[in-house]
């Protein structure tokens, strides 16, 4: 998918359901979409902010990714795996968007490890593939932050 039409599409459902996306809730929806097909994500987020009151989850826009597509799921809600794996997921993002300091806060790196241990546990899902991207995303963000540290900045 091309970032601007993700961007677009966040901003314009943010706007539609009042809710301000954190830099890390916007990275994990990118990781998790970035190899989506444009009009596949148009269609699936203009279908949630139909049916739904509150801003979806990742695991929402996906079902009606597949809904479109007429197939089930990987990891269905509606099977006690996909539930726990729903509710895994849910708090894996609660707290990467917790504040620093507080003491459930997950680092990026142990972001990362949760991620690796995700796939293990539920396999085929794209575990792996949001671990090697967040990953990716990682490495810029440092190298990004060590030469600004290493500029000269003028008197």
């Amino acid at each position: 998918m091309d970032h601007k039409t993700f961007d677009e599409m966040i901003d314009w459902l943010e706007e539609q359901k009042g809710y301000d996306m954190s830099d890390n809730a916007k990275g994990l929806y990118w990781d998790a979409f970035a190899e989506v097909p444009d009009e596949m994500f148009r269609a699936a987020m203009r279908s949630v902010a139909e049916y739904l009151r509150a801003f979806p989850t990742i695991g929402e826009i996906r079902r009606q990714m597949v809904k479109g597509q007429g197939r089930r799921p990987t990891g269905h809600p509606h099977t006690s795996k996909g539930a726990a794996m729903a509710r895994e997921t849910a708090e894996l993002i609660r707290r990467l968007d917790l504040s620093e300091g507080e003491p459930d806060k997950l680092t990026p790196e142990q972001y990362l490890a949760e991620l690796q241990q995700m796939e293990e546990k539920y396999p085929g899902v794209g575990w792996a593939e949001q671990a090697e991207n967040y990953e990716r995303q990682l490495v810029i963000i440092k190298a990004r932050k060590e030469k600004a540290k290493n500029e000269v900045t003028p008197d």
